[in-house]
């Protein structure tokens, strides 16, 4: 038997106060309070539809965190050291740049790593978020592998991003 494991590292720094108490505002929203989830979805917006919202928010956050304060230097850090739900970190920093109005790409990486050699146990993904939405990454493979194939061009469009294989 073989453990598989999430894992991740982001921070969203130079926060205001302001920035700071709204997202602790939602780290503490209760998954078990109908009222406070559908507060979460609200800031999470239009981007909700796109995940099953009952298992995103069954157990929340399902993450660690951490707000820092170095000087006047306010860091919030979002982490998993094993089984994390980058899916969570990207809808809290899209909520957060909707709230907000952020401009801008926020790039998350997540690692799937095993405690065993199993050729499905390791991978990784990553998101690009905006106040516009999130696009994962986790497929960049199976592109490469098309293009490989034969298929003269992969790409792929969301938000203002375009990825583009291309074999020559």
């Amino acid at each position: 038997m073989a453990d598989y494991y999430t894992q991740f590292s982001f921070a969203l720094k130079s926060l205001s106060k302001k920035e700071c108490a709204w997202l602790r505002e939602l780290l503490d929203t209760n998954p078990d309070d109908v009222v406070e989830v559908k507060r979460l979805s609200e800031h999470i917006g239009p981007e909700i539809k796109n995940f099953d919202v009952e298992s995103v928010f069954d157990f929340w956050p399902h993450f660690e965190f951490e707000f820092e304060l170095e000087g006047k230097e306010r860091t919030l850090y979002l982490t998993s050291s094993d089984f994390g739900s980058p899916d969570q970190v990207a809808l809290l920093v899209h909520a957060y740049m909707r709230h907000f109005k952020k401009k801008g790409v926020m790039v998350l990486r997540a690692a799937y790593t095993c405690s065993r050699s199993h050729t499905d146990g390791f991978g990784g993904a990553t998101g690009f978020v905006t106040k516009d939405g999130i696009l994962w990454m986790s497929s960049i493979e199976e592109m490469v592998e098309k293009a490989l194939e034969g298929e003269e061009r992969q790409s792929l469009e969301k938000l203002d991003l375009h990825v583009q294989i291309t074999r020559q």
